[in-house]
């Protein structure tokens, strides 16, 4: 049970991009929607042109 659980996180279909690319692409209004959970965001792009529909990024630390 242990080794499908492992198995089913790394079938995440969401890649993984830098911050600052999701920040780029939010301005160029390439996302459709957001999702923030403490400092993880993940999304969906508003197109599938790339091949790729799902995002993932980490928040930089905000300590000041």
């Amino acid at each position: 049970m242990l080794l499908y659980g492992a198995y089913k996180k790394s079938a995440d279909p969401a890649i993984k991009i830098p911050y600052s690319q999701f920040l780029s692409q939010v301005e160029e209004n390439k996302v459709e929607t957001v999702k923030i959970e403490g400092s993880t965001i993940t999304g969906v792009y508003r197109n599938d042109s790339a091949g790729e529909k799902q995002f993932r990024t980490v928040a930089p630390n905000d300590d000041g």
